[in-house]
């Protein structure tokens, strides 16, 4: 076991002791193989978990433009946020109680932040959405004419949905989405739906026994009339029948051109900031919250800000299981190209030990065994240095300057390797010549 030890720690740094690997068990390859994943892994995202606070804590700019909205004195510009039933409920002072900085001018806009603050349930509130259909040819047709195109027809031509982060008013024309329905319901009208006729039906049912009230009622009927005239949105829309502001919020506060930005949903919290080093810094996450207020009237200034800066942080821990798949995910990918790297090494330790007659008893395998167990120390150091450079680093750049070191490592042992052993063996020829 010790002997085994000495080999498997220490092989890195002895030539003597790395000579081993081609004979001993190919269970030490893929153990080194599945210890330099979780190192990598390890590193990189404790590296991203515990450089957060630090680097929020130096986003000055950020953090004045988030106190300004929901922490100012002065209630009557201010935001009041609040949780309750574990979702957030914000009151801003504007007309429907909601900040739209994408689209409203963002009043509350600082240094060059965007804000969004709408915490009215998601599938409730609809984007006055545009369309733009075109045929076969290319040739822009409306969606009447779209709708007339055979099915085959339709596989050649496009319909685009573009969403426009304005808010629809589904009672404005009620009377027309309803005039559609109506014709949908007739079986002897050729936009007869069966399906979509039952559920007209029983939109109409809900609404006289009191269920849907009339704003549920217009909700429905215009989500049923967005389902019976366009083709199907589940590609794109999740959250209801119908293109959502929701949607557009999350599309736009996630995308690369928004670099700045502060989303406060019913739900959820996306973020995105730069602090002093000019490190892009963003996450989104699902948040369940104990119920309290985080910003009004009876709070002074101090109490708000505090409160503003445990939202962030409370918002970045619950993006934990989001993170911890996505640098899953990427790791893994990231070890497939250190495996294949490896791999090639391994041939050009081969190359050099069969064919320049360092080694000539040396098989492939072998090679491959060899080039495996020089992972683990560069790993173990990639770790560390993953930790330490994410307090510097964007963690794009963490994650591919450590796929590199290890990489790099691994090549540069195996070239100390191959050098040594063909000395090696050079001496030993000579004294035989002797």
């Amino acid at each position: 076991m010790v002997d085994w030890l000495k080999f498997y720690f220490l092989g890195f740094f002895s030539h003597g002791l790395s000579r081993q690997s081609s004979a001993r068990s190919a269970l030490n390859s893929l153990l080194s193989v599945f210890l330099t994943f979780i190192l990598l892994f390890g590193g990189l995202i404790a590296g991203y978990s515990a450089s957060f606070p630090s680097f929020y804590s130096r986003a000055d700019e950020f953090k004045e433009f988030l106190y300004a909205a929901f922490a100012d004195g002065n209630s009557d510009k201010r935001i009041d946020v609040e949780v309750k039933d574990g979702k957030f409920a914000a009151y801003a002072p504007t007309e429907n109680g909601c900040v739209n900085g994408f689209t409203d001018g963002n009043a509350y806009g600082l240094n060059g932040y965007v804000l969004v603050v709408d915490t009215r349930p998601a599938g409730q509130v609809f984007d006055d959405f545009n369309v733009r259909c075109t045929d076969a040819d290319g040739k822009e047709i409306s969606v009447e004419d779209y709708r007339k195109l055979s099915d085959a027809d339709k596989q050649k031509a496009s319909f685009k949905l573009e969403y426009t982060g304005k808010e629809l008013d589904v009672t404005q024309k009620q009377g027309e989405y309803l005039a559609f329905l109506d014709r949908v319901a007739d079986k002897e009208d050729e936009e007869y739906s069966e399906k979509h006729a039952a559920e007209y039906a029983e939109i109409k049912e809900k609404r006289n026994s009191g269920e849907l009230d009339e704003a549920a009622y217009a909700r429905a009927v215009y989500e049923l009339f967005v389902k019976a005239y366009y083709p199907p949105m589940g590609n794109i829309e999740t959250y209801a029948a119908a293109p959502t502001l929701r949607t557009f919020y999350m599309t736009m506060g996630m995308s690369v051109e928004h670099s700045k930005t502060f989303l406060l949903l019913d739900d959820v919290c996306i973020c995105s900031f730069t602090p002093a080093e000019g490190i892009r810094i963003d996450f989104g996450s699902y948040l369940k919250l104990k119920d309290g207020v985080i910003s009004a009237d009876g709070l002074d200034s101090v109490q708000m800000r505090d409160n503003v800066d445990g939202l962030v942080l409370q918002a970045f821990k619950s993006s934990t299981d989001y993170n911890v798949m996505v640098y899953l995910i990427n790791v893994i990918k990231a070890m497939l190209l250190i495996v294949v790297a490896a791999v090639m090494i391994a041939f050009g330790v081969f190359a050099v030990c069969r064919f320049g007659k360092a080694d000539p008893y040396m098989k492939f395998v072998g090679a491959l065994k060899t080039v495996f167990s020089f992972m683990l120390v560069p790993a173990f150091l990639v770790f560390f240095a993953a930790l330490g450079l994410s307090f510097a680093l964007p963690r794009n750049s963490v994650y591919l300057l450590s796929e590199a070191a290890i990489v790099a490592a691994v090549a540069l042992r195996a070239a100390v390797y191959c050098i040594m052993t063909v000395t090696e063996n050079r001496r030993k020829r000579l004294t035989d010549e002797k």
